[in-house]
């Protein structure tokens, strides 16, 4: 949610708001990113028109006599809206927009002396439609340049703050930590709105549970036209698209008091008559967003006698809206059910500005003031709009009050609560109170606090006001556990300061995916754990695998061009078993890109399947685990020669391999990606071996260079388990050295190139020694190899 710092200043009576970032913090409110906007002009103020008359050479002039604060200038202007008594912005002569000096321009017999500029001029937005219209309340001479200049301040608000969801409720929580009374408003003192029965509209509420409470305003006579520069600027500058005056409204106050509006026009709604109820099964409509959806049971609808009208809480319907013909309009100001919103969202997989206010709760009491706070707004602007009808459908809300002591806020802060800091603030928190005069508080909960509902929540409202930094007066109850570290948290943390050592990096990503992320994990649908209520589609899946969250980590480091990546993560996958539920501890490894930085000496080279086997060798010898050894395999989701399974002792713990290319190409990822996942349960079963050391060999080895041509299909593997079992004890070491392809040889075969290190550690080997048992052992082997295959 974004704030502009203008707007705050609306409400709260302070100049300094340099420690606002602080303050916000300590509220619970984060704040992620500042931005400040800057103007492009110099010398640019705010001007009255007194005077405006056609220009004697151009049909398509106007001369207007204007009042800068000063003195009164003659300034040539073509906008067809210049009028009288109209506040604009007049760059006098000398002034500097868009780094150009401004000076006196004759149009026939007419100096001009400055010009009246619109906002595209201005650099302040695309709209060009005439000269800037400002509030009534700009003063004549007010540096623009100043006026214009903001800070736009990018909040994250927790899903139980409903009540900070607007620049009052931000503007409240700020007050309440500073310590001072908030700014009241023009439509907080006005009661305009009464009980205005009219037969051109009524409304039905039919299920009281979904809608609790239904205020409509009905007026007449209305103008569908471009917004005034404030709040067109405010709502883009805050992440709204700028539709119309009515329109704008209904989002400008939303994004202020936090109560969403909707605007119908009354000629598209049949008879005049508005029905909320339920939507039935299946039930169709076309929204907005041009799209035709099959509504869930239990959704809210507004409706006519007809057709629906909108999805309530959510968005509007396609043929209902205002356009620029509309010139009655009906204004909808409701308290929806936050549960049916959040299932009726989610299901359809949309998300709104509305719906995210309503599922997190919005204030019951304030759809009538949002109504008057309109009506207020369309009135300064159109005194041709008429007030024709108003009703207010409320069912009984029963006031809720919590109990709070401060023998137990005490306890629970780690300090002694006085009545009188308890007092202070509930005070400033706007809750009003009463004591028992020994230690209970009962606390009158305002409506907009729903996240209030137990003696926890208030203890904590104290803590937050009175400080959590304060000296601990309590004994802190603190025993050491006499339990050893499990197992898996240390075998944990040391697998991954040796991922660390590889020169990987950890990534940490969320357990929650969506159903196509599921599917490329290859999980098996009966395994797959759903959520019960997701917050969307994108997000109501818990992992089977480790793959999806890194693969999403790879797409948005591409994106950003960021293209060499290696890490990898330790986490939870969720799956189900029979009736029940696993949730496995993995670790996976995630390369792509180049497997080293450039450099003028040497090329390139992108990191392959070997690279992703040596980490693995690597990262279990150094856990001392036996021989890793590895099987070929046939999984879908990997490039089918280049992958397997993994084998630690005989026991299968994982897999690795190339991610198959079909599988990135849906993905948007255009280069190699390989991954691997071992289970860390069954690693930690094994046992791990001893770390002993060894003396270095005082006795010189000798080596000898075996090369033999094989078919491909024989595995590196099958030749070294096979020397293991027969070679002498001075064999110390075999190492593969080279593979040798040639078309002399054959499409389906290679030369294999080994390397023998012999040694005896009491005495130096002689040569003839070496020789006997390499012929040995080479003749056993070719002889076994030839047996099998055709050598």
């Amino acid at each position: 949610m974004k704030i502009l710092l203008s707007w705050l200043r609306e409400y709260l009576p302070l100049e300094d708001l340099s420690g606002l970032v602080d303050i916000c913090t300590r509220a619970g409110i984060e704040v992620d990113y500042i931005e400040e906007i800057k103007t492009s002009f110099t010398g640019v103020v705010a001007a009255r028109i007194k005077k405006v008359c056609k220009h004697s050479s151009s049909p398509n002039l106007s001369c207007a006599t204007i009042f800068d604060g000063k003195n009164d200038h003659t300034v040539v202007c073509s906008a067809a809206n210049c009028r009288e008594g109209m506040i604009t912005a007049y760059a006098p002569v000398g002034a500097t927009v868009n780094h150009k000096r401004i000076d006196t321009v004759q149009f026939g017999d007419t100096p001009s002396q400055g010009v009246l500029l619109s906002e595209h001029e201005l650099g302040l937005s695309e709209f060009h439609e005439g000269i800037i219209d400002l509030p009534d309340s700009v003063k004549e001479g007010t540096q623009l340049d100043r006026y214009f200049e903001d800070t736009v301040y990018e909040m994250s608000v927790t899903p139980n703050l409903g009540h900070c969801q607007s620049v009052m409720g931000i503007a409240r929580e700020l007050a309440a930590f500073m310590g001072v009374e908030l700014k009241k408003r023009p439509w907080q003192e006005s009661s305009a709105l009464k009980a205005l029965s009219s037969s051109k509209l009524s409304v039905t509420v039919q299920d009281s549970m979904l809608c609790p409470r239904y205020s409509a305003l009905l007026i007449e006579g209305v103008t569908v036209s471009p917004s005034p520069t404030l709040i067109r600027l405010r709502l883009e500058r805050t992440g709204h698209r700028s539709i119309n005056n009515i329109v704008d409204i209904t989002n400008y106050i939303s994004q202020d008091i936090g109560q969403p509006l909707h605007a119908f026009d009354a000629d598209r709604v049949h008879g005049g008559h508005l029905i909320i109820r339920a939507a039935k099964p299946e039930e169709p409509v076309t929204l907005l967003d041009d799209v035709t959806h099959k509504l869930p049971e239990g959704a809210i609808v507004i409706s006519d006698a007809q057709q629906i009208l909108a999805l309530g809480g959510i968005m509007g319907g396609e043929h209902s809206g205002v356009t620029l013909h509309t010139k009655r309009i009906i204004l909808e100001s409701a308290y929806f059910n936050a549960s049916a919103i959040r299932k009726a969202r989610t299901r359809l997989g949309l998300c709104t500005d509305a719906s995210k206010r309503f599922e997190r709760g919005t204030d019951s009491s304030m759809t009538a003031k949002a109504l008057e706070y309109a009506w207020q707004m369309i009135h300064r602007k159109d005194s041709q709009a008429h007030l024709e009808c108003f009703i207010d459908v409320a069912t009984e809300r029963l006031a809720k009050s919590v109990s709070c002591r401060l023998s137990r806020a005490g306890r629970l802060l780690g300090y002694e609560v006085s009545a009188n800091e308890a007092e202070s603030a509930f005070s400033r928190l706007g809750l009003h109170f009463s004591f028992d005069g020994q230690d209970t508080y009962t606390i009158s909960v305002p409506s907009y606090r729903h996240d209030i509902t137990e003696e926890v929540d208030l203890i904590e409202e104290i803590g937050r006001i009175v400080g959590l930094q304060r000296d601990v007066t309590v004994p802190a109850h603190y025993a050491a556990s006499p339990l050893a570290h499990h197992p898996m948290y240390i075998f944990d943390g040391q697998v991954r300061r040796r991922l660390l050592t590889l020169g990987l990096q950890e990534a940490i990503t969320s357990d929650l995916i969506s159903p196509e992320m599921a599917k490329i994990a290859g999980a098996a649908p009966e395994t797959v754990v759903e959520m019960m209520n997701p917050l969307s589609s994108e997000q109501s899946i818990l992992r089977p695998s480790l793959l999806p969250g890194l693969l999403d980590v790879v797409q948005r480091n591409l994106n950003l061009r960021i293209l060499d990546l290696q890490f990898f993560e330790v986490g939870h996958a969720h799956l189900k078993k029979g009736t029940g539920f696993v949730e496995p501890r993995l670790f996976s490894i995630m390369l792509t890109g180049k497997a080293r930085s450039h450099h003028f000496s040497r090329k390139d080279r992108e990191w392959d399947f070997f690279d992703l086997k040596g980490m693995l060798e690597e990262l279990f010898s150094t856990l001392r685990f036996s021989e890793m050894t590895v099987e070929k395999s046939k999984m879908s989701m990997f490039h089918p020669e280049r992958q397997a399974k993994v084998f630690v002792d005989g026991v299968h713990i994982g897999i690795m391999g190339e991610l198959h290319p079909e599988l990135l190409q849906r993905l948007g990822i255009d280069q190699r990606v390989l991954y691997s996942e071992c289970d860390m349960q069954e690693l930690i079963n094994l046992s791990q071996k001893a770390c002993k050391m060894e003396e270095l060999a005082l006795f010189p080895a000798s080596q000898r260079d075996w090369t033999i041509t094989l078919p491909k299909k024989v595995s590196y593997a099958e030749i070294t388990n096979k020397i293991n079992e027969i070679k002498p004890a001075i064999c110390e070491a075999v190492t593969l050295v080279s593979l040798f392809e040639h078309e002399k040889l054959g499409a389906d075969r290679h030369n294999v190139t080994l390397n023998f290190v012999y040694r005896d550690r009491e005495k130096t080997v002689s040569q003839d020694e070496v020789e006997a048992a390499h012929q040995k052992l080479v003749s056993t082997v070719s002889k076994y190899l030839a047996e099998k295959y055709t050598v």
